[in-house]
């Protein structure tokens, strides 16, 4: 075994504590900084205990292979993301190790299986996207006895079989639960914390010194006073780095304890773990699957509700922590449990298609894969009714990630498109918007009349969130037809592109129907701006074609107006001619006016 640690046994305590002293200035440089961002998501996992080993005990390769994908399949149809899988239960091993026999709940032969169950589970949960953390109880030699947590030994043991894992195998994590000091009464409570914090520290400087990227959480056991007693140092964890990456304390009371249910004892202990989390370190939650199926006479909370577990999560989540496990995986299959975990299933295919909602606007607008912190605060914005679709979708095209890209109309608006549409541009529709862009309208404005179409509606409740709008300030953004029809007075009366003041003033004026879109191409006409143009009656009416009908003139009415401005009619007069033609009329209803 290349490189596994090893303390010469001669050196006793004292390398045990010079090794400390080394890890001590290896965690206050490296902290908590070293875990996976892949980690951050939310955690929805399931306990896999040697207990549930049934189908896996003495198959052939084969049949093992099948039936752990079959395991795997259940967890993911449940919407779980993460196994959490019991490699070494009692001084055991569920794959082939230099320190530990192998384990009799995979196999009734001492020599082992003849292939390694551990490196098939491991492959078999990436390939089906899951997760995977590997199990350990550290200290349990049987059901009755432990190794001697004071003992050197132990220290060497333990770290020597975390190592042995971590450099053989592609895991996530390793994870300890909550068997710590079992007997010895003649060992105070602050020395077994002292003993167990020993182990601990070594455990983690030791994960990640071989990969960075591995987790190390414990499972403890809900009640505090408890896990003090046992020497599970939770207050020293969970105050400074350098101990675990993760608390996920068993939590495994409802809120109507008691055989009255007057206690809240799952939000109590909740948030009795989150007072004592000074260091700010991730939490999940582990439930009681298990509750569900075995109903509890003192905890009727399991027996008279059917949303335990979902307001457990929802509770935990609104408390800051990362997610939950359930124990344990055959519960999965309990008729009694079903209803529970439909209801709990339901919340979490709503995640998932949130998620797929978030995701697609980080490949559509920012051309990436999301990162997990990301995917988890905007899904968690949606999911809880602080943001719309619109709004996230508005943050995403106006951070300044976006905006860097620097990319042009065309490109802004094919991916409105792709993003509120789910589709393609259509030629005609897409002209239209560029030619919106052209005319002054912002794209948050573009990006408004996309919101508010029932395309993109119908997405936002397929994905289980409300669709929203967006607050719109300037005049120019709140009607694309009315700004196109202004910019075109702009081009044909003034011949310039208008200024965003003047922009929102005619269009602000016709939207408020304060003018008329006729009255208001008279008012270009009758401008200071036009009249100082000095044009002939020539070009006037000829400006009177390209501004009402919208083309150039015929030489036979421009004849016919010229000769009636020489034969005394006002330039008023004629422009009244052009404002009522069926032409003109035809040029408004184009603009939706």
């Amino acid at each position: 075994m290349d490189k596994i640690f090893r303390i010469k046994k001669m050196a006793g305590l004292l390398a045990v504590t010079m090794l400390l002293a080394f890890v001590t200035a290896f965690s206050g440089i490296t902290g908590s900084g070293l875990k996976a961002e892949a980690a951050d998501m939310e955690q929805r996992a399931v306990w896999i205990s040697y207990l549930d080993y049934a189908g896996l005990k003495d198959k052939s390769q084969a049949e093992f292979t099948a039936n752990i994908n079959a395991m795997y399949d259940k967890a993911k149809s449940e919407n779980l993301n993460t196994v959490i899988v019991q490699v070494r239960a009692f001084n055991d091993a569920i794959y082939p190790s230099a320190y530990f026999g192998w384990c009799s709940y995979i196999t009734s032969n001492p020599a082992g299986p003849g292939y390694d169950p551990l490196a098939i589970m491991i492959e078999a949960a990436h390939s089906k996207g899951l997760r995977f953390e590997a199990w350990i109880n550290p200290y349990r030699i049987d059901s009755a006895t432990i190794h001697n947590p004071g003992s050197v030994d132990t220290i060497y043991l333990i770290v020597n079989g975390v190592e042995e894992i971590v450099r053989n195998y592609n895991v996530d994590g390793i994870h300890f639960d909550d068997y710590f000091y079992k007997g010895y009464p003649e060992v105070s409570v602050e020395q077994k914390k002292a003993n167990v914090n020993e182990m601990i520290r070594i455990v983690y400087w030791k994960i990640k010194t071989i990969k960075p990227d591995v987790e190390f959480g414990i499972s403890p056991q809900g009640n505090i006073d408890n896990c003090r007693a046992a020497g599970a140092d939770v207050d020293t964890w969970l105050s400074n780095s350098g101990y675990i990456d993760y608390i996920m304390p068993q939590i495994y009371w409802t809120d109507n304890y008691g055989a009255g249910g007057g206690t809240a004892m799952y939000s109590s202990r909740l948030a009795q773990w989150n007072a004592l989390n000074k260091n700010n370190t991730k939490m999940h939650v582990g439930l009681a699957l298990y509750r569900v199926a075995d109903k509890s006479a003192y905890d009727i909370g399991w027996s008279t509700s059917s949303v335990n577990l979902l307001d457990q999560a929802n509770i935990a989540k609104n408390a800051g922590a990362s997610g939950y496990t359930l124990f344990r995986y055959s519960y999965l299959n309990a008729a009694a449990a079903r209803t529970e975990l439909d209801n709990l299933k339901s919340v979490q295919e709503d995640r998932s298609k949130v998620e797929a909602f978030v995701t697609r606007l980080y490949r559509n607008i920012l051309d990436r894969e999301p990162d997990a912190g990301g995917l988890k605060y905007w899904s968690d914005a949606l999911l809880y009714g602080n943001q719309t679709g619109a709004s996230v979708a508005e943050g995403f095209l106006f951070c300044s990630e976006f905006e860097q890209k620097n990319i042009g109309d065309s490109q802004y608006v094919d991916i409105l498109y792709s993003t509120c549409l789910d589709r393609a541009a259509d030629a005609a529709g897409k002209t239209v918007w560029l030619e919106s862009l052209t005319a002054g309208m912002s794209r948050r404005g573009v990006f408004a009349g996309f919101i508010s179409s029932n395309e993109f509606k119908g997405i936002c409740q397929n994905c289980g969130i409300s669709a929203g709008n967006v607050a719109l300030t300037e005049a120019r953004d709140q009607n694309a037809g009315v700004t196109r029809y202004v910019y075109r007075c702009y081009q044909q009366a003034l011949g310039r592109t208008p200024e965003t003041e003047g922009l929102n003033y005619w269009t602000g004026l016709i939207l408020n129907k304060t003018v008329t879109p006729e009255a208001a191409a008279k008012g270009f006409l009758e401008s200071a701006e036009f009249r100082s143009k000095n044009y002939s009656d020539t070009e006037y009416v000829k400006t009177l074609y390209r501004l009402f009908l919208n083309r150039e003139y015929d030489e036979g009415g421009l004849a016919y107006w010229l000769e009636k401005l020489a034969g005394g009619s006002s330039r008023e007069e004629v422009m009244f001619g052009f404002s009522k033609s069926p032409e003109f009329n035809g040029l408004l209803q184009n603009y939706g006016l």
